[in-house]
């Protein structure tokens, strides 16, 4: 019986040294590719912002001779997109930093909701219809005050919740976006009859580079996390922004 109780206590032990190695091994991984990805910024980083600086450069120009509003509506939608894309090439350099820079303003939510289904509607609408997908987007506007944040990383987040809610509408549908406020808190509610996400990767949402796609959409996923000064209120200390709250 001693032999027999040595045997399952040192058994558990290596179980238990397996599951640290496991863990140490995935951090290694993780920090490696983290490091990988502070090298090649700093490597496409300036080609980058010359490319999006020549498609803002066109189409402001664009802006000046083009008179039809439908017309003008999307070119201010693509100079937004490249904006914002020059903003994200900023971040991906200051990635591995510890010091960020994001600068805080007073954002209008229901300008974020209204921006985002404009810049997004390309992918959300008209390449859904040629795949044989209707999909559609209801905004509900809600009486909100404005909060402390990022317009761009707001913008950011939101688009990247939307175009993987098409991906997940096999059957198409809608996706609505509701703004409300209670007890001097913002909320952004995105509902769709979508497929969802596994309760076992929830934990997981906000890891760089955690897609549930497959190796081929490995990209920095909802790097914005639970305690992001980008969804403050003024005057408010604690977060107002949960992962729970995006439905």
């Amino acid at each position: 019986m001693i032999l027999e109780e040595r045997v399952q206590e040192r058994t558990r032990h290596l179980k238990v040294a397996n599951a640290e190695l496991h863990r140490t091994r995935s951090t290694l991984i993780q920090s490696e590719r983290l490091s990988a990805l502070g090298q090649m910024a700093s490597g496409v980083t300036h080609d980058f912002n010359n490319t999006l600086a020549g498609i803002m450069g066109n189409t402001q120009l664009m802006l000046q001779h083009v008179k039809d509003e439908d017309s003008r509506q999307r070119l201010r939608a693509v100079e937004l997109a490249a904006r914002d894309g020059a903003v994200n090439v900023k971040r991906i350099q200051e990635f591995n930093r510890i010091n960020k820079t994001d600068e805080m303003a007073p954002t209008d939510i229901n300008d974020i909701i209204a921006a985002t289904l404009e810049v997004t509607s390309p992918l959300r609408k008209d390449l859904p219809q040629r795949e044989g997908r209707t999909i559609t987007a209801t905004p509900r506007y809600g009486d909100i005050p404005p909060i402390m944040g990022d317009p761009a990383d707001l913008r950011e987040v939101l688009t990247n919740i939307v175009l993987n809610a098409v991906d997940a509408m096999p059957e198409g549908g809608d996706i609505t976006i509701s703004s409300w406020c209670t007890d001097e808190r913002v909320f952004l509610g995105i509902t769709d009859p979508g497929v969802g996400i596994p309760s076992a990767v929830l934990d997981k949402l906000f890891d760089p580079f955690f897609s549930t796609k497959g190796p081929g959409n490995s990209g920095l996923g909802l790097r914005v996390p639970p305690d992001s000064r980008s969804f403050r209120r003024p005057g408010i200390q604690q977060p107002a922004y949960r992962q729970n709250d995006v439905v």
